[in-house]
């Protein structure tokens, strides 16, 4: 029989846990990732991680400057600044969706639903809600009965950084001087337009272009996926640029007529407008597979989740608990279950948002409680950033959308109550696995689940408002496709395709089709897909972070790879979260009608010099993560969940 596992912190010690310091720098930081993490998903539909940049800002704040600080309260901190990054996932790869469809209403036509800021604050909310407390009744079985076979990879990696807390202030220093260097990078860029953001080449011979979007975040997001992603990712944007847009062009120049869904002659076309008119649906297909794909490689998990959970919800009515004493103090489960019903009803009569109903506060509820109990396994399996979010929430829509059209919702309205069950839905499935990786971080260090469980609710409550203001206020971006948004696009286009009819199938079956013989080479085909479906100049960039994480694998000893990537890892995230902040800012700025531009500044169009600046921004991230090959062992390798492989 093997022995009882011991936390960091006894059950039988009573630390500061639950206190108003730890809840307001908890509250700051869950809006600064929210917003950094909403804008990145608007720009590139992917977000980075909080937890361990927040640990580390936390055990900063509370015991460098404040000179005080638990590690129950730094646990709480992160646990409170990952619910922002979960939402602002959920919500920016959905919600903007609905945006689209109001934009796509003919002139003078009134949208049949309410999309008031108060509205998208209810959606996020709700399904925020959802995924904490459909997770909750499933903590003794997945985070203590399972210990030891799920190993929640990015939640035991947290713990470690909460527990090497005295490493907290240098740290957290390099964070703050990445957001800075990224910061006022993208304020020489974009504000004041001292060289150019997106550089381009023609390639006249393939009737195509070469082109590179120079900012700070998408080379740490390359570093952070490593060089094998990466890879995978730019070869699907090279078939399409260098190969479909080429074939395209060539075979198309010599109509006479416009070939649908274009509107003008592809001889007239631009590549960008070729990818707009044909590839994007290609692209849209093959994501849509690729999503479906992962999602069925999980159905023995599914199976399994499912009938494990139902055990353990009939062993917590019974009263069976194996678990005593402060680290087993859940929330009680007759409020648990009474906030299952609540949710219910919410949904059920907000009509303003969900014309269906209770059919749509019903296929809501079943699919969030579905889907969050699978994600809460396989993040444990194989961590959140495999999880098979855009799958998951696809199966929903796709679902939805038959159910929706046969209970005779048709056109505008059949489409807005299947995509807000899909926002709902997929920001409880992104919940889901974030309360599971913290639940898992508070079972190793000796954390209170029920001020876990509770802090993130309040968590809930504040980040969405940031979420949901900053999805508004770029809204009319992703309208005009400055930001791609790619899920939310996506997500219109399934709609789109199956209530309204309008959805090109060719191009879209085509796409299926590439993604299948993707995973017959035994490929993932979702990262070729995505590749396939952004524009080139938002995959390119990638490449040069993840060469920079191939380097340092490939010049150090295996020994080395985590502390490189641990503190490469913190540089990244304050990259990202400068790049963001500021971006988000000049957007305000543009919107006021400031204008920044230095008009005398000789190398502005010069796109050798645009690349030069670029180039020293690489290298700032270079000589960052090898100073971390000078240093002594920050954190042990025991529970160590390894490095991206290259």
């Amino acid at each position: 029989m093997s022995k009882p596992f011991k936390p960091y912190v006894a059950s039988e010690e009573n630390l500061a846990e639950f206190t108003w310091t730890a809840l307001i720098l908890g509250m700051i930081q869950a809006i600064f990732f929210g917003v950094a993490d909403a804008y990145l998903a608007l720009k590139l539909g992917m977000t980075v991680g909080a937890s361990i940049p927040a640990a580390v800002i936390s055990m900063s704040v509370l015991r460098g400057v404040l000179k005080r600080g638990t590690v129950l309260e730094n646990n709480l901190v992160q646990n409170m600044a990952s619910v922002g990054e979960s939402l602002a996932a959920g919500a920016t790869f959905t919600i903007p969706a609905l945006y689209l469809l109001k934009a796509s209403l003919p002139p003078g036509e009134v949208a049949p639903f309410d999309l008031s800021l108060m509205q998208v604050y209810f959606i996020t909310c709700v399904g925020g809600l959802m995924g904490i407390l459909f997770m909750i009744p499933m903590r003794r079985y997945l985070i203590v009965k399972e210990h030891g076979k799920l190993r929640y990879p990015e939640g035991t990696a947290c713990a470690e950084v909460l527990m090497a807390g005295d490493k907290g202030g240098q740290s957290a220093g390099t964070v703050f001087a990445a957001i800075a260097v990224a910061g006022l990078y993208r304020v020489a860029e974009n504000a004041l337009n001292l060289f150019k953001e997106i550089v381009v080449w023609p390639v006249k011979t393939l009737s195509t272009n070469l082109s590179f979007d120079l900012l700070p975040s998408l080379m740490a997001v390359g570093f952070i996926l490593g060089l094998e992603t990466c890879g995978i990712m730019l070869a699907g944007a090279a078939l399409g640029w260098f190969v479909i847009i080429p074939l395209i062009s060539f075979f198309g120049h010599g109509l006479s007529t416009a070939l649908p869904p274009g509107t003008v002659l592809i001889s007239e076309m631009t590549p960008d407008d070729i990818w707009a008119n044909y590839l994007r649906y290609i692209g849209a297909g093959a994501v849509a597979f690729g999503g479906l794909v992962s999602l069925c490689k999980a159905l023995p998990t599914i199976w399994e989740s499912i009938a494990a959970v139902f055990g353990e919800l009939r062993n917590t009515s019974k009263g069976e608990v194996e678990e005593k004493g402060r680290t087993a103090q859940d929330m009680p489960l007759h409020f648990v279950l009474a906030g299952w019903v609540v949710l219910f009803l919410l949904v059920a009569l907000n009509r303003g948002i969900n014309p269906t109903g209770l059919l749509g506060a019903f296929l809501t509820v079943v699919f969030a409680f579905f889907f969050v109990t699978v994600s809460s396994r396989i993040v444990g399996i194989v961590g959140s950033t495999s999880m098979p979010l855009s799958g998951m929430t696809i199966g929903a829509l796709l679902v939805t959308c038959l159910v929706v059209k046969a209970a005779g919702y048709l056109g505008t309205v059949g489409m807005a109550a299947s995509l807000v069950v899909a926002a709902m839905v997929c920001i409880a499935i992104s919940m889901g696995g974030d309360i599971s990786q913290d639940l898992k971080i508070g079972f190793l260090l000796g954390a209170t689940p029920r001020w876990v469980q509770v802090t993130q609710v309040i968590s809930v409550l504040v980040s969405s408002a940031s979420v949901c203001f900053l999805v508004d206020f770029m809204a009319p971006q992703v309208i005009d496709h400055t930001y791609k948004a790619p899920q939310a696009n996506l997500l219109f286009l399934i709609t789109q395709g199956v209530i309204g009819g309008k959805l090109p199938w060719i191009p879209v079956m085509i796409g299926m089709c590439i993604s299948a013989c993707v995973e017959m080479m035994g490929i993932g085909s979702l990262p070729f897909a995505v590749g396939l479906y952004l524009p080139l100049e938002l995959t390119t960039t990638l490449l040069f972070g993840g060469l920079i994480h191939w380097y340092f694998h490939k010049i150090y000893p295996e020994s080395r790879h985590k502390r490189l990537y641990d503190h490469g890892l913190l540089v990244c995230s304050g990259l990202v979260a400068g790049d963001a902040l500021v971006g988000v800012l000049l957007a305000g700025l543009a919107k006021a009608g400031q204008d920044l531009t230095i008009s005398s500044f000789p190398l502005r169009e010069s796109q050798a010099f645009s690349c030069v600046c670029f180039a020293a921004l690489c290298i700032y991230l270079f000589v960052e993560v090898r100073k971390a090959a000078q240093r002594p062992e920050e954190f042990s390798e025991e529970n160590s969940i390894g490095v991206p492989e290259p």
